[in-house]
């Protein structure tokens, strides 16, 4: 059972908080624009004058810039060996970029993993190959009844890579096709051989 006293004291607890509940804040809905004293209190918390200010973000020591962090004393351009010249500099980040060019330099050398395949398929010659053929086709799929000028095109082999390596780089041995159109002849690249050799025969006489 509990005590008169004790019952008494959580009522008021309570009444209290429930009229708490019921308060607005003086400066709901309130903005700088719209009040004086909104705006008079935001100058004064601001900066030094609040009682929260631990001396705010640190300068650069060599350009004055604003930091982002405490523990920095330079910026991003004055991060390390801020006392070099610029062509210091240059002259570090040239031998840097021909150190880490040797693969066997660069630190994510895994000893030459990436299969030959790999390597051909993503070699310049297949980006430049891929490009000769969009430009002769126009950046336009060249199945009959597609036709449509695409921004997600592929170029094909019209004889396979894997059995034909001698025809990889050949630009009569390419057609431009769309995404949908390409995914279409799937495993029925055999099909569709003498209907692009004819294509590329007709349209450019090769």
């Amino acid at each position: 059972m509990i005590v008169p006293f004790v019952k008494y004291k959580f009522l008021v607890i309570f009444l209290k908080i429930k009229d708490m509940k019921k308060r607005i804040a003086w400066n709901k809905g309130l903005t700088k624009e719209t009040d004086e004293r909104v705006k008079k209190y935001g100058e004064r918390m601001k900066g030094k004058n609040n009682h929260m200010w631990k001396g705010g973000n640190p300068r650069c020591k060599i350009c004055n810039k604003l930091l982002t962090k405490k523990e920095y004393e330079y910026c991003k351009k004055h991060t390390f060996r801020p006392n070099l010249s610029e062509n210091t500099k240059q002259k570090i980040r040239q031998k840097a970029i021909i150190r880490l060019s040797i693969p066997s330099n660069n630190p994510n050398w895994k000893g030459g993993i990436t299969p030959l395949k790999l390597k051909e398929r993503d070699s310049n010659e297949v980006k430049l190959w891929r490009i000769s053929i969009f430009e002769r086709d126009h950046f336009t799929c060249q199945m009959p009844g597609c036709n449509k000028p695409s921004h997600d095109l592929n170029a094909h082999h019209i004889k396979q890579w894997s059995k034909y390596p001698d025809l990889r780089f050949d630009i009569n041995n390419g057609i431009t096709l769309c995404k949908k159109c390409h995914s279409k002849i799937r495993r029925k690249e055999k099909r569709f051989e003498n209907l692009f050799i004819e294509i590329i025969k007709c349209k450019y006489g090769r």
